[in-house]
This record gives structure tokens, sequence and C-alpha cells, in this order.
């Protein structure tokens, strides 16, 4: 029959930061016990900071970096050792790459390129992201 409705696909526009000064800034609501980011990235880079965002409640930060090609989240509570958590390898080869990162009540995982046996890590009491991510 005659179809007149149809679902449009979100257009993806990527995001080029011409120098290692630049990022990006966005909002992310706050009041939860949950975090969930999701992204692309692809750079013949070997390191360099993807995300950081505070942690509400522990006055730390999150901070997830290219290391080696390889991805390192960082939990940075003031007064405790960093903990970080490691996935991926030859991740700067310059081909699209995604990354998942969640962090639910105590559980925290990061995820590359849909590999379930990426890195997971339980935390000592709840992450509260800030109000706002930085990318770059």
């Amino acid at each position: 029959g005659n179809v007149s409705f149809s679902c449009s696909h979100p257009q993806t526009v990527p995001v080029t930061f011409l120098s290692s000064r630049s990022y990006l800034a966005l909002p992310h609501p706050t009041g939860g016990n949950s975090i969930a980011v999701t992204f692309q990235f692809r750079t013949w880079n070997r390191a360099g900071l993807l995300l950081k965002s505070q942690i509400l409640h522990w006055s730390g930060a999150l901070v997830l970096v290219l290391s080696d090609g390889k991805l390192k989240l960082s939990l940075c509570p003031p007064g405790q050792p960093v903990r970080a958590v490691i996935a991926g390898d030859g991740l700067n080869d310059g081909q699209w790459h995604s990354v998942s990162l969640s962090a639910n009540g105590n559980h925290l995982s990061l995820k590359v390129d849909n590999d379930v046996s990426s890195a997971a890590h339980s935390l000592r009491g709840q992450i509260h992201s800030a109000n706002t991510y930085y990318w770059g």
C-alpha cells in the first residue's frame, strides 16, 4: 500500500578538534545514580584526553584517555588511590571505534567496539556525575 510515514535517521556530524586545547562541553542531567555515555571516535594519535567529568559527592573526577592506543578510564576520588579500567588496543589506527561507558549503582563498565569482554569494575559507593561532560 501507500506508505505516508517514515522514520528519519538522525544525521551524525563528526567533530574535529583542531588543537590540543580544543574541547566541547556538553550538559548532562544530574540527580540520577547512573551514567551512560556512548560515542565513536577515530584518531592517529597514540594519546589524548577523550572525556572528563567531575564526580559529585566525591569531589573527584572521571577521566577517559587514549594512552598508547588503549582506552584508560580513571576514577580519581580525593585522598584515595586512582582506580583505572583499561580496554581496547590499537585504537589509534585511524578507524572508527565505538565506546560505551556506563556506571549504575556501584558497577562500572567500559566497552570498546561492542566487545563484551571489555573491562568492568566494582566501585565503593555510587557515582553521580556533574552536569557537564568535557570532550576533546
